[in-house]
Order: structure tokens, then sequence, then C-alpha cells
């Protein structure tokens, strides 16, 4: 069940980011995230739901992947996996130095001369929205219909 809800979190989370990447490397013209810097000052909309949705990823509350990782490390310690569990949390804590640093970096650093505060241009924002209100709505409450499909799915895998 709570693999199940982590592959729906990380489907609204990944959805999200991916979304945003493309209109970044688009107006950094690169992919490289040493590249970019300054991005809440030249895409203050898209930085701001980068960033929020990395800390999704990240596995933070409020947001719906803290729920899901807590319930798959509340399993794998329940099935008295405890080295494993102590390692993923290490890694987990590795990431998620590395990641706030890289974000730091992309969000406040100076801007590239290359790069020209044009106007933004994005993904519509009611699909960003809709991707990221899924992750805090998932983080805050489980919706009755979507425990009841997980529920089903487990019960015809575990057959």
């Amino acid at each position: 069940f709570a693999a199940l809800l982590h592959l729906v979190n990380h489907t609204a989370a990944k959805s999200l980011m991916f979304f945003l990447v493309g209109g970044i490397e688009r107006k950094y013209g690169s992919p490289l995230i040493k590249q970019v810097r300054g991005l809440l000052t030249v895409m203050p909309w898209t930085g701001g739901l980068f960033a929020a949705g990395l800390l999704a990823l990240l596995g933070l509350p409020p947001f719906g992947l803290f729920i899901s990782e807590f319930a798959l490390f509340r399993a794998g310690f329940a099935a008295q996996h405890h080295w494993l569990m102590g390692a993923a949390l290490l890694l987990l804590l590795v990431a998620f130095v590395s990641f706030i640093n890289h974000l730091n970096k992309m969000l406040y650093g100076a801007v590239p001369e290359a790069v020209q505060a044009s106007a933004e241009r994005r993904a519509p924002l009611a699909l960003l929205w809709l991707c990221l209100i899924v992750l805090v709505v998932l983080g805050l409450a489980l919706p009755a219909p979507l425990e009841t499909l997980l529920n089903q799915t487990v019960r015809i895998i575990s057959r």
C-alpha cells in the first residue's frame, strides 16, 4: 500500500518538475544545474514552484511524499529490516543536504549574463498548480476513493 501511494505521489511531483525543468532549460539554454543561477529573479513563478516541487520530492511535510515515505519506513522497521532502513535514512539525509545546497545556488545565485530577464514562458499554471495541490492534499488526507483503489490493487497484487 505504501509503495503504491508513493508511486501516486511521485507521479504528481515528477510531472510538476518535468514541466518546470523544461522551461528552465529553455530560458537558461543549458540542462546543467551549475548553469542555473538566480532563478527567483529570472523566473519567479517557476522558481517558487520548482522549490516547492523539490521540497516535495525530498519528502518534507505537508507533501504526500512525506506520508508515503513514512509509511514505507514504518513497514520496513515493522518487518525487522533495521539495517536496511537505517542505511536508507542515511542516504536520504545525504540526498537532502545535496539537494538543498543545489537548490539554494539555483534560486539565489548571481544571474548569468547570457540570461535575460524577459517574460517568463512556462507550462500552463493551472497544470502546475494542480500537481502541487495533489501533493499537498495527499500530505494532509487520503481521499477515500484513492484509498479504496490502492487497497483493491494491493489485494490483486497479493494473490
